[in-house]
């Protein structure tokens, strides 16, 4: 199935696709219940994270999406540093989010571009994968000097 892009988010510039590392954790350590409150509060982080007139939502599981309007670079970065400090924040202060980390990948649409959101949102899926990779690999490899 083709999901198009609606005429609301014709200027939207870019999508990031968010997933929650090690989130399977939560649920096999603390149960569903603590898992659907770390996918609430992590939802209060991205909204809190950007503007009133941009939209966070669950894509399902601990997936999530945002689309930002009309951002530049600046502003997209500040966005992606904002929900990484306030993650970073959170799962030091939560005995059940501690450990958690987000990947994050992006995708930018601009006018004259295709108008599936599948295409973007594949875009950006394949980005945030390549992020989580490379987490593994750097994790995987032995310190300088050891």
């Amino acid at each position: 199935m083709t999901v198009r892009v609606i005429d609301a988010f014709e200027i939207v510039k870019v999508e990031h696709e968010l997933v929650i590392d090690k989130f399977k954790r939560v649920n096999d350590t603390y149960g569903h219940i603590a898992g659907d409150s770390v996918l609430k509060q992590f939802g209060n982080i991205l909204r809190t994270s950007i503007k009133d007139s941009d939209v966070a939502a669950r894509l399902g599981g601990d997936e999530f999406v945002i689309l930002l309007k009309d951002v530049d670079d600046e502003e997209l970065e500040a966005v992606v540093h904002r929900v990484r400090w306030r993650v970073k924040s959170w799962t030091q202060a939560s005995e059940v989010a501690s450990g958690l980390d987000v990947s994050i990948g992006g995708a930018i649409w601009a006018p004259g571009m295709s108008r599936e959101l599948d295409a973007l949102l594949c875009a950006a899926d394949e980005k945030m994968y390549e992020e989580k990779e490379s987490k593994k690999k750097r994790a995987q490899s032995p310190s300088p000097g050891q």
